[in-house]
């Protein structure tokens, strides 16, 4: 018989990391918006993939370093295929916001786990797709309610709005499928 476990310690310290680096980020990208000119969405995008996948990398302690390489891939690759190729082909069809908050968050929620499978072993894959893809759908509700008062109200620059948003509720659902495992029931007796 097996029980589950729950690294509590390894979610919380991926979670904390990305926080730290998404402040961090956020600030610099509004402090620096002067100085980086007309690439400002490629430098504060590919900066706020980039600290994602280091987060992973590094909340989880992964030992092998090919693999930040692999996560920093992961996600620039799963950003581009679903900005510059699912985005215009639900637009070929309908001008949509909701197909595409339903396809993207659905090709998201079925390519990280998937993909991150083969770095880190998520027993729970299937749990884990249907969190995330429900996490980003709910990412995309709170943009569609709250992107005017962002912009408009607080003064904050609507890509890092949306990065910060739609990552942080990527990488918990993500981030709990990383920690929580199944051990055989003798090592639950074992550590009481």
């Amino acid at each position: 018989m097996k029980a589950i476990t729950f690294d509590k310690i390894r979610f919380l310290r991926t979670i904390g990391l990305f926080s730290e680096l998404t402040v961090f980020w956020t600030l610099l990208c509004i402090v620096a918006d002067e100085f980086i000119g007309t690439n400002k969405v490629l430098v504060s995008g590919f900066g706020f993939l980039t600290l994602f996948a280091t987060s992973i990398f590094l909340g989880q302690q992964i030992k092998i370093f090919t693999s930040l390489a692999f996560l920093v891939l992961l996600s620039v690759s799963t950003y581009l295929f679903g900005t510059f190729i699912l985005e215009p082909l639900v637009g070929l069809t309908t001008d949509s916001m909701l197909l595409y908050s339903l396809a993207n968050s659905l090709f998201v929620a079925v390519a990280m786990p998937t993909f991150l499978n083969k770095i880190i072993n998520i027993e729970f894959r299937l749990a884990t797709i249907i969190m995330t893809f429900f996490f980003l759908l709910l990412a995309y509700f709170i943009m569609h309610v709250y992107s005017a008062n962002l912009n408009h109200a607080l003064n904050f620059q609507p890509r890092l709005a949306v990065f910060s948003l739609f990552q942080f509720l990527l990488i918990i659902p993500l981030s709990l499928g990383m920690t929580v495992k199944r051990i055989p029931q003798e090592n639950c007796s074992r550590r009481e």
